[in-house]
């Protein structure tokens, strides 16, 4: 089943969680029409990127809101100051796998445990990104990607 967005109010409102399952329900959505058309394969991969970026995000953020950025800027009682947000980058896929093998990294939550991984999903990851960051930074190419 598709996950719900909250429709009683005229806003559209997200958050991090919210993001991750959108990203897993397309890519659901995606792969099952792959068949239809060869160039859905290009949101599976956008899709399945973007949920598992999203899910490290999630284990990666402190309640405070650290814990994702490349570099924190806090205010003087030391809480992240959110009003100097734009100043402030997002640590990006490779980052936040790298991060969540550490357990220094993983975002405080109580029996936390980092993710320990291998050299084929270390691979895959790396493979992922690669492929997701050349559909959505395309530049004029041929390039293909063998389907099965």
């Amino acid at each position: 089943m598709p996950f719900q967005f909250d429709h009683s109010t005229e806003w559209y409102r997200t958050g991090l969680k919210e993001e991750a399952l959108d990203y897993l329900d397309k890519l659901d959505l995606f792969f099952d029409k792959k068949e239809e058309c060869a160039s859905y394969w290009k949101w599976v991969i956008i899709s399945l990127h973007g949920s598992i970026y999203h899910f490290m995000l999630l284990v990666l953020r402190n309640s405070d809101g650290s814990g994702v950025w490349i570099e924190e800027i806090r205010d003087a009682s030391g809480l992240i100051d959110f009003s100097k947000e734009e100043k402030m980058w997002l640590i990006n896929f490779t980052q936040a796998f790298e991060r969540i093998k550490d357990k220094d990294k993983m975002g405080g939550f109580v029996g936390a445990t980092p993710y320990v991984s291998d050299k084929e999903t270390d691979d895959g990851m790396e493979k992922l990104n690669e492929w997701r960051n050349n559909l959505i930074h395309y530049k004029p190419k041929g390039w293909s990607i063998e389907i099965a």
